[in-house]
């Protein structure tokens, strides 16, 4: 049995592969579906084309590789456009599959289903496009859980790389977490994590064997945002592990990664490639929508 799971993020639109139990291949596609949100409300008629485009094109390959089951769930963008209709209608059209558009406090679940791998408490920490989830907890219970408008492309739309606006707007937004629970370590996940992940390797190619589990500590976020704050906009492509098509998003969002880990009163954190599109395999399980047995 094969699974094909397709995550509609703010920004990266990604497939997943799974027979149940294990993840058998992952990609991701950027569609900048939140790009202009935070100013109108609305997603972008050529944004949703393209996540539209994207999304077929995965349903289609999930289909030729067999795939039996194939499942969409969307998060903040969708969650909160006021046009996110629109966006359903024409995914529906082009796929027959309507989306789950899962709610905030689902979503910050499914991302600590994902990343959570049997260790104490921990605090996992999914930065996306528009939306940020903190979760924490341990083996038999999630102990907090919030998530709040506030992720990278949002933080581009509303202070670009203005470090006073952005610090301001961070140092606002992370008041809304509230009192977060002590914890020893924290797993970030989703694509600003990863990103951090290959500029720290210095690598352009995204290796799953050398990234999973890697500890990026603060002293190499300031490395980094030392190196994007000296390298223009337009020559950040030639910086290694920076895909160009987050060049423009992870200034601010390395600013939140650090402030996020001043917050919980850590040194640094590991990244996980296991995430939501694993929690949400995990939920469907637990739904009896598909079963963790393989054939």
């Amino acid at each position: 049995m094969i699974i094909g799971i397709i995550d509609i993020g703010s920004n990266s639109v990604r497939l997943m592969l799974s027979n149940g139990k294990i993840t058998l291949s992952k990609q991701v596609k950027t569609a900048r579906l939140g790009e202009g949100l935070a100013h109108t409300n609305n997603l972008k008629v050529e944004r949703m084309e393209l996540a539209t485009s994207i999304i077929k094109g995965y349903v289609d390959e999930a289909k030729s590789k067999g795939a039996s089951h194939i499942f969409i769930f969307a998060t903040e963008a969708v969650r909160v456009a006021e046009n996110k209709n629109i966006f359903l209608d024409m995914v529906y059209e082009a796929t027959n599959i309507h989306i789950d558009v899962v709610p905030s406090e689902v979503e910050a679940k499914l991302g600590f289903s994902g990343a959570y791998s049997g260790d104490s408490d921990i605090a996992v920490v999914d930065i996306g496009g528009a939306s940020t989830e903190i979760t924490v907890g341990d083996s038999k219970r999630i102990k907090y859980s919030k998530s709040l408008p506030i992720g990278c492309v949002r933080m581009r739309d509303k202070c670009e790389e203005d470090d006073a606006k952005l610090n301001e707007y961070i140092e606002g937004m992370l008041h809304n977490y509230g009192e977060i629970p002590a914890v020893k370590k924290a797993v970030f996940l989703a694509g600003s994590a990863s990103t951090v992940a290959t500029m720290k390797l210095e690598t352009d190619e995204y290796n799953v064997n050398e990234v999973d589990n890697l500890y990026i500590s603060i002293d190499d976020i300031d490395r980094l945002l030392t190196l994007m704050k000296n390298t223009p906009l337009e020559e950040r492509h030639i910086i290694k592990g920076l895909p160009e098509d987050r060049c423009d998003i992870m200034y601010g969002g390395m600013l939140f990664i650090k402030a996020i880990l001043a917050k919980l009163r850590l040194e640094g954190f590991y990244f996980s490639d296991r995430d939501n599109l694993e929690g949400y395999m995990n939920y469907l399980i637990e739904k009896g929508s598909v079963t963790s047995t393989t054939k």
